[in-house]
């Protein structure tokens, strides 16, 4: 076989394999419609949750997370100064458009999250579990349930 041919050959067989493992790193990424997981059996948060589908990156920074037992409002676009303290967690909390709620979790080294919608008063758009020890979301919760017992709802109340 000439030496061109082969190398031809080579290149060719060197570009189908290349090809190959790209083909299936995009086989494996989510191509599973909104709501539903690759199976089709299990539900999962699609469209509803996108807020930390876009923002995964959000970390909570360390001062901003609440002493164990208390809960705490977050507004990423104000200074430190301007945040609100922590407080004892109660029904009537007031979360002002863009805020975010944070809440104890079931774990002591988790809190939960709702993020609130910028532009529509009290409406959740995404809500969240957090590791206190890093900032960093563990996974998105549903924004239309309520929170494992501690606050719920549209409104941010506790329940």
């Amino acid at each position: 076989m000439p030496r061109t041919v082969l190398l031809r050959s080579l290149a060719l067989m060197a570009l189908m394999g290349a090809a190959s493992a790209s083909f299936n790193v995009h086989a494996q990424a989510n191509t599973a419609p909104p709501g539903k997981s690759h199976d089709g059996e299990r539900e999962v948060m699609g469209d509803d949750n996108t807020y930390f589908h876009t923002n995964s990156r959000v970390r909570i920074p360390r001062g901003r997370l609440p002493p164990k037992g208390l809960c705490g409002l977050w507004y990423p676009d104000k200074k430190g100064n301007e945040q609100p303290q922590p407080f004892k967690c109660s029904p009537d909390v007031a979360v002002e458009p863009g805020g975010f709620l944070i809440v104890p979790g079931t774990d002591p080294n988790n809190v939960e999250v709702a993020v609130y919608d910028k532009k529509r008063p009290g409406v959740v758009i995404g809500r969240a579990l957090f590791d206190t020890r890093t900032g960093g979301i563990l996974r998105p919760l549903d924004p239309k349930r309520s929170s494992d017992g501690v606050v719920g709802g549209e409104k941010g109340t506790r329940n």
